[in-house]
């Protein structure tokens, strides 16, 4: 009797443990991509996360990358896209405004030289 227990225990364990495989290679990510980006790299995007392809898929490691993305102070919105057939996930961006060019207009007093300075 005990040996019968012990037997369907054991097959019990290996259904499960090969039924846990199955499904976590189901959702493992099969690609990340970035969209939007213009002066942010996408390697320094991808240092800031932490969901990688071949890794599973968590919704919390994506809310995680998210907080990440938008500490660096580079992007107004962040949003993220995760495709269920295909387990690729895509991260939307919409960065900040880039200052190139400060004209200094009306001022006598100073040099521009001087005012540079002082901005820096």
């Amino acid at each position: 009797m005990f040996k019968i227990i012990k037997n369907i225990t054991l097959s019990s364990i290996i259904i499960l443990f090969f039924a846990l495989c199955l499904f976590a290679k189901e959702n493992r990510l099969n690609g990340i991509r970035f969209i939007g980006l213009k002066n942010v790299k996408a390697k320094t995007v991808k240092s800031e996360i932490k969901s990688k392809v071949k890794k599973p898929y968590l919704e919390e490691k994506v809310k995680s990358d998210i907080k990440a993305l938008m500490e660096l102070g580079c992007f107004d919105d962040v949003e993220v896209s995760i495709d269920t057939n295909t387990w690729n996930l895509a991260f939307f961006f919409k960065e900040r405004p880039k200052i190139s060019e400060i004209n200094f207009k009306g001022n006598k007093k100073l040099s521009k030289g001087k005012l540079k300075d002082e901005m820096a």
